[in-house]
């Protein structure tokens, strides 16, 4: 599971994919690029806040009211291999919607297609599934990989005006042959993408647009420095010794090794 570059040459002529593979294990990791929160109002506070050991990852919002009220968890999440289904389960407390909208994205079109939840219940668990053969045609393999755009919950403005925590506790994909993939780390994700690694003559690394990514050995000497461009950058690594490093941009780091 993971990313990976094939390349290939003949006659002379050099060419390279990168490849995302996702291999239906019973449980597997999902990964989920930005994910974000966002609300009707900026004044509501709205957070989301990873989930523990102990506790279930809560989404949170101080609501004081506004016109069209909602909040919503954007994930823009790619959907690889060939899911049968979507099921989130969660549990709104004392919140109060009127619906909540799932919004998915297939390959081969430019715009997305919604899916509304309604009957949505306060104080209970619930698990609402999306099963995308309703929803798109299955069948035509060029819809994959479908992308998981936003989570939409539209708020009933008979909710009470003060703070309200939902809690979220399962985002799952499911295959055939009850193979399940579940996603429970709510947290947003700084990703940092880094191939070929193990590397020898370069690395190449995808990450914010403009920003600075150096390379530091492991005694925190700087051994490199490159500047983003259009969220890419090659940077020449045959110069250095063999051994482990770390790519570092902001906030989001990546260990490599060098051969």
């Amino acid at each position: 599971n993971g990313r990976t570059v094939v390349r290939c040459e003949l006659a002379g002529k050099q060419d390279s994919l990168m490849v995302i593979s996702e291999i239906n294990e019973p449980v597997m990791p999902i990964e989920l690029k930005d994910w974000r929160v966002k609300a009707a109002s900026s004044s509501w506070n709205t957070t989301l806040l990873p989930a523990t050991d102990e506790e279930n990852a809560k989404l949170t919002f101080n609501y004081s009211g506004t016109r069209a009220p909602y909040v919503q968890l954007t994930a823009g999440m790619r959907i690889y291999s060939l899911p049968k289904k979507i099921a989130f389960t969660f549990n709104p407390n004392d919140a109060l919607f009127s619906n909540v909208i799932f919004e998915i994205k297939p390959n081969n079109e430019r715009t997305a297609t919604s899916v509304t939840f309604n009957n949505i219940e306060s104080d209970k668990d619930q698990t609402l599934v999306v099963d995308l053969a309703t929803v798109f045609n299955a069948k035509d393999i060029a819809i994959y990989p479908l992308e998981l755009s936003y989570i939409k919950f539209n708020i009933n403005t008979a909710i009470e005006k003060k703070a309200h925590v939902v809690d979220i506790k399962s985002l799952q994909l499911i295959y055939d042959n009850n193979v399940v993939v579940e996603y429970d780390d709510f947290s947003v994700i700084n990703e940092l993408l880094v191939y070929p690694n193990p590397a020898k003559d370069y690395i190449v690394v995808e990450g914010v647009e403009g920003e600075i990514v150096c390379i530091y050995d492991l005694e925190g000497r700087m051994v490199k420095k490159c500047t983003m461009h259009n969220a890419q950058c090659t940077i020449d690594t045959s110069m250095l010794s063999s051994g482990t490093y770390i790519v570092r941009q902001g906030s989001a780091s990546c260990k490599i090794v060098i051969k």
